[in-house]
């Protein structure tokens, strides 16, 4: 099973455009492949002592993007016209200005370290459509990422399975910690007195394997509708079984809440396209392999998996989130908007602090996203980002349900669920200054520019 191979399903009657020779590969698939593989370079012996550089070389993928494709080739149409693009500049424009914030200034590489940091993860949505050949890339490029995230989960189940075997040479959450306080923190017990770290996946985080195994779940579930090779397709539910596993293992309920949502927003999709069928095999599908999977890790670990999970049916749901990150959400709105109401510098929190701030300047916890937001653009980037979110998220229903390419609109439907779920963790996670947040730029501004090419050139072959 092949990037290529699968990439070339299509669910059209044989059209002209079906036999459409794929542009070779470019800078977006290249970013595609490196979002979840780039942190598994530190599972090459030695490369864990220059962790920093790894780090931020991810992040100077789309910046060096950007450079090549603004300054060679033809600039395509697609993107002036994303109603979320002009907020997106105007946030970019913010965050510059937040380099001269007083608050800041007691540590200038930090500042200027995640004023970088945000700008690459925005960048994508200011040269994905010009890169963009032509829309018959999506499937290539949701290939790409459900084989990588596949890989990341199946990485996690294999650190299960065979403890310290496929660990990463070195856990930066590790250092300077005792054995014994590490494992109460990120391990749990199973019912035969086993230990279980949360497994890394292909990152060197403890409980990294959960976003890369919730990805390879869904996408693979997606892809198991394609008309694509009976065996292709039983590859699909395997990985997305493995990946969903992986999630249980990680013990990460955000993100198994995310997954169910993910589903009930695409079957919701469909339906409203008229594919009834579809919808009812992606929900049972769906659920036959959560459950499945919940069984099988269970059958492994015993009572620690259902007593994790099991708090999602059995306490209240608004105390459980109240009690482990609602409280973050709740300060954010009745006291940092207060103390902070233009940010409170740059730099202040997460990577950037770590790395570049050498204690210069107090930190400030931002345990998910909308601190973050407060942190780093007071109430204006609290308004005017998530305003952008949601314009980008609206697009992709929009192509899902209008555009009459059925193959675009199905993966405008899944990218539109994907980011939908991104937009909901950042009540749990801060995934708008990582790894996710790139992501969700880079699909959200590839499928408003496929729907345009694929507009212009409809309209070109009727003229």
């Amino acid at each position: 099973m092949t990037v290529a191979t699968i990439g070339r399903a299509r669910s059209g009657k044989g059209s002209k455009g079906d036999k459409e020779k794929l542009p070779k590969w470019g800078w977006l698939e290249w970013l595609t492949l490196s979002l979840p593989l780039m942190p598994g370079l530190l599972f090459i012996p030695g490369l864990s002592v220059i962790r920093t550089p790894v780090r931020v070389a991810a992040f100077l993928i789309p910046m060096i993007a950007w450079y090549f494709v603004a300054t060679k080739g033809k600039k395509r149409s697609g993107r002036d016209d994303f109603k979320s693009f002009k907020w997106m500049k105007f946030c970019t424009i913010f965050i510059l200005f937040q380099l001269i914030n007083p608050q800041g200034l007691p540590a200038p590489l930090a500042a200027l370290g995640q004023c970088m940091l945000l700008i690459s993860i925005i960048s994508p949505i200011y040269w994905v459509a010009w890169d963009l050949k032509s829309s018959k890339q999506i499937p290539r490029l949701m290939m790409i990422l459900f084989i990588c995230n596949a890989a990341g989960g199946v990485m996690g189940i294999l650190q299960v399975r065979y403890p310290g075997r496929f660990d990463p040479p070195s856990m930066p959450a590790f250092e300077n910690m005792d054995k014994d306080l590490a494992i109460g923190m990120y391990g749990y017990q199973t019912d035969d007195g086993r230990t279980i770290m949360r497994p890394c996946g292909l990152t060197d985080t403890p409980g990294g394997a959960c976003g890369a195994g919730a990805a390879a779940g869904l996408l693979g579930i997606c892809w198991s509708l394609r008309p694509i090779a009976l065996w292709k397709r039983g590859f699909c539910i395997l990985f997305a079984f493995l990946g969903i596993a992986a999630v249980y293992y990680t013990q990460v309920r955000s993100l198994l809440v995310v997954e169910v949502i993910c589903i009930i927003v695409i079957a919701t999709l469909f339906t409203m396209q008229g594919n009834v069928v579809q919808a009812t095999q992606l929900g049972v599908t769906g659920a036959s392999l959560i459950a499945g999977a919940l069984v099988w890790v269970a059958i492994n670990v015993g009572g620690a998996v259902l007593d994790r999970f099991g708090t999602l049916v059995k306490e209240d749901k608004g105390e459980l989130y109240q009690n482990s990150r609602g409280m973050y959400v709740q300060d954010t709105f009745t006291r940092m908007i207060f103390d902070y109401p233009l940010g409170a510098g740059l730099g202040r929190y997460g990577q950037s602090y770590g790395y570049f701030s050498f204690n210069a300047t107090e930190s400030i916890w931002a345990e998910v996203q909308w601190p973050a937001w407060a942190v780093d653009g007071g109430i204006i980037l609290l308004v005017a980002y998530p305003c952008a979110v949601v314009l980008a998220i609206s697009d992709s229903v929009r192509v899902a349900l209008k555009n009459p390419d059925k193959d675009l609109a199905f993966w405008a439907a899944v990218v539109a669920a994907v980011n939908l779920s991104t937009f909901a963790t950042c009540f749990s996670q801060v995934p708008f200054v990582s790894a996710a947040g790139l992501q969700f730029w880079t699909f959200a501004g590839v499928i408003h520019a496929a729907d345009r090419r694929a507009n212009e050139e409809r309209r070109a072959s009727t003229a």
